[in-house]
């Protein structure tokens, strides 16, 4: 049986959150259709141009190659930026969004999260997925929610091992998805 009092702070929360949304699969579409959505417009207006027999077609279609390599290497930063600021905002407006203190139990069949509203426990079948992003751990029972445990419990690295090698033991068929570390 392993147990932590978890304490997480709205860095924590921002950290979960830019880490999940990197892997939604709808941000990935939606970054991957605003990267080629300049660019094949830009080839639009080469071709368009081009047939029009425009002289400086060649000029224009350095100007726009130009700007579609500076949208590609800001697109992504850019869509970091919106989401970050739109999670600072809903932080704002509401302070429901997470439960700053709550207890995590792991017992050898199931796993017990403890707040000051509710206590609830999920079986360790029901674990879709283990990551590890800067040193905080994140177990998903479903696809849309998380229990986190922030970095600043695994003072060292083998106590995280600890908790990832007994999480494995009772998931087999997971693998941890590791990030990097602060």
């Amino acid at each position: 049986m392993l147990q932590y009092q978890c304490r997480l702070s709205e860095s924590d929360y921002i950290d979960f959150n830019l880490y999940t949304l990197r892997f939604n699969p709808a941000y990935k579409r939606s970054l991957l259709l605003v990267r080629l959505i300049l660019p094949a417009m830009f080839l639009l207006f080469t071709v368009f141009n081009f047939f029009s027999r425009r002289e400086d077609v060649v000029a224009l279609a350095i100007v726009y190659a130009v700007v579609t390599l500076i949208w590609e290497i800001a697109v992504k930063p850019l869509y970091v930026f919106i989401m970050l600021r739109n999670i600072k905002t809903q932080l704002k407006h509401s302070n429901s969004l997470y439960e700053p203190e709550y207890t995590l139990i792991f017992n050898d069949d199931h796993i017990l999260e403890i707040t000051p509203q509710q206590e609830s426990k999920i079986s360790y079948d029901k674990i879709e997925r283990i990551a590890v992003n800067m040193g905080a751990v994140y177990i998903y029972p479903n696809s849309v929610t998380a229990m986190l445990l922030p970095a600043p419990l695994f003072p060292l690295d083998a106590d995280r091992e600890r908790l990832l090698s007994f999480l494995q033991a009772r998931c087999r068929d997971l693998t941890v998805e590791a990030k990097k570390k602060k």
